[in-house]
This record gives C-alpha cells, sequence and structure tokens, in this order.
C-alpha cells in the first residue's frame, strides 16, 4: 500500500511541475526591427512591422448599418481590389528597396489585378512541387545555385512589390486607418490624430509574395 501512495505522490509531482512552471515560460527571440536582408532563410520569421493579429471587425455608423454585418454596408471601408502598380524581379537584390517611400517614382511599372497570382498575370513560371524542392537544397540557404533544368537557375527567388495611391475619405475625420481583411481599408478610432488624406498603399515586406 506504502508503495502505491508513493508511486501515485511521484506521478502527481511529476504532472504538477509543468503547471507550475507556466505555459510559455521558456526564452523568446526578440523580434527585429529592420530587414536584415535574408527573411528568406529564416522560415521562423513570420512577419516584420506588422499588427498583431485580432479578431476581424468592421465599424459602422449606426446600428441599421451594423445589422446588415458585411463589411460593404460601412462608410468606413475603402475597397483596394482593382489594379495596383506592380514590380516583378528574379533575385531579391534586384527589387526596389525604398519602392514605398510616397517620393518613389512608380509611374513606368506595369499594372495588376488585386488579388492575383502574379504567376498566372504572366510573371515567373507557374509551379507545381508536391515534395521537390525548386531550389538547391542546402538549408537555411535558398539562394544557392541548383541544376539548370531549374526553374530557379535564372528566377532565383523573385520578387513582387506592389503600390498604390488611395483617398482617404474626408468623412472619416479623425479616425486613423488599417488595412483590412480581402484587400481593403478600413478606419479605426484615433486619439486625436487626424488622417492623411492621401497615401501610398504598399504590399508586405518586399521579401514576401
Amino acid at each position: 500500500m506504502r508503495n502505491a501512495r508513493l508511486l501515485a505522490l511521484l506521478a502527481a509531482l511529476a504532472f504538477a511541475s509543468p503547471l507550475q512552471a507556466g505555459t510559455g515560460d521558456y526564452p523568446r527571440a526578440a523580434a527585429p526591427d529592420a530587414p536584415s536582408g535574408h527573411e528568406w532563410e529564416a522560415e521562423q520569421l513570420l512577419g516584420l512591422n506588422k499588427e498583431k493579429p485580432h479578431a476581424t471587425f468592421n465599424s459602422y455608423t449606426d446600428v441599421e448599418s451594423a445589422k446588415k454585418i458585411l463589411p460593404e454596408f460601412s462608410r468606413y471601408r475603402v475597397p483596394l481590389d482593382g489594379a495596383w502598380k506592380f514590380n516583378w524581379v528574379k533575385r531579391p537584390e534586384e527589387r526596389p528597396v525604398d519602392f514605398f517611400k510616397p517620393g518613389f517614382d512608380v509611374s513606368g511599372w506595369r499594372e495588376i489585378a488585386v488579388p492575383s497570382s502574379w504567376q498566372m498575370q504572366g510573371y515567373d513560371v507557374p509551379v507545381y512541387s508536391n515534395q521537390a524542392y525548386l531550389f538547391k537544397r542546402d538549408w537555411p540557404r535558398v539562394m544557392g545555385e541548383p541544376p539548370r533544368r531549374f526553374t530557379t537557375f535564372v528566377n532565383r527567388n523573385p520578387v513582387g512589390s506592389y503600390r498604390r495611391d488611395f483617398e482617404i475619405p474626408a468623412s472619416w475625420g479623425g479616425r486613423g486607418a488599417a488595412p483590412g481583411p480581402g484587400t481593403g481599408c478600413r478606419s479605426r478610432p484615433a486619439a486625436g490624430r487626424p488622417a492623411p488624406a492621401r497615401r501610398p498603399a504598399a504590399a508586405p515586406p518586399p521579401w514576401g509574395r
């Protein structure tokens, strides 16, 4: 009987220890403040200059609009679907690094439909691979030279950059603006901070597709 009680006590302590330590009590790497230029070789990095995730929400001017649920019925939403200025390059080092700045001239860029897949819009090569790698297998590096038969021999690691200017309605007043789901811009309350009348919209960091 004493042995059974001792075993039961040890089992209880074994299960209790992790709980006392607390879920998630382990060291975490600090998020970088700026791109290093090698984000495509860091699969653990899921975002940079990115807001914390939250539940989807929409703002409405009145109760009747809110009852319709769909964001199309909100006056505080600007759809951004449609034609965007687009630049595509075969390698990351060829990308326009400062393309997101308002003063950067994109007048010579072609346009692309958003949302869409650039491979279906005449850029790069549409490829489906179930298991095989499309690049030289050399973890964590992805820029090594693959065999010549690979599409990535020429298009080593393509980068697409998107730009579009849009107007923030004056009726939004001092409300801030944030990108929303479904390629759109939605407003949100901002304490004492006026919303600019015009701003450029850019794609996520240039290493993303």
